[in-house]
């Protein structure tokens, strides 16, 4: 009789968290901390954030034989990009001009969570790349940042936690491109 009532509530508890409905968005705020120098004293850029990949979600949850769930991030991820980085390059002594001689370009290449989601298990995979651009008249720098991660657990992923590791991620990634040495040159 016991097996009967566990069972039955293993079933109900797989039937309701099947059911559970997935988050309308993620919040995506990376936090970064730097130290305040005058790297670039003097120094003037223009800054766009450019999204180049081909859909605009951060989530993509997908269950055998089911279209998959799409969860964007609650704000355009180049503003959240462009919030981020520009009190850091400010921090450094840099300052914004929309004619300025450096051109200084983040392009979104690719900011995904790609979750496979089975009956009892889940397994995910992120990547996010990003190129710097950097042109005067003279001359132009590209440079590309990477970083991928995966995780997995038991039922179903918490897109939460998801969350919390693509900010970890993208806020690594963000002070990578700050931190460059070879843009740090470039600039100056």
């Amino acid at each position: 009789m016991n097996t009967i009532k566990i069972t039955t509530l293993i079933f109900t508890l797989l039937a309701l968290t099947s059911c559970a409905s997935a988050p309308k968005y993620i919040v995506i705020f990376p936090e970064i901390t730097t130290k305040a120098t005058n790297v670039y004293q003097g120094q003037s850029i223009s800054l766009q954030v450019i999204d180049r990949r081909s859909a605009n979600h951060i989530v993509q949850i997908l269950k055998e034989n089911q279209a998959a769930t799409l969860v964007s991030s609650q704000q355009v991820l180049t503003a959240i990009i462009d919030k981020t980085l520009r009190p850091q390059l400010i921090s450094q002594g840099l300052t914004f001009a929309p004619q300025a001689e450096n051109n200084f370009e983040v392009i979104i290449d690719a900011a995904l969570i790609s979750v496979q989601q089975e009956l009892l298990k889940y397994q995910a995979k992120n990547v996010i790349t990003l190129t710097a651009k950097i042109s005067n008249t003279e001359q132009t720098l590209n440079k590309r940042f990477t970083i991928k991660g995966n995780s997995n657990g038991p039922l179903t992923a918490d897109t939460a936690v998801l969350a919390r590791d693509f900010n970890q991620q993208l806020a690594k990634l963000l002070s990578q491109l700050i931190n460059d040495n070879e843009i740090k040159e470039f600039i100056r």
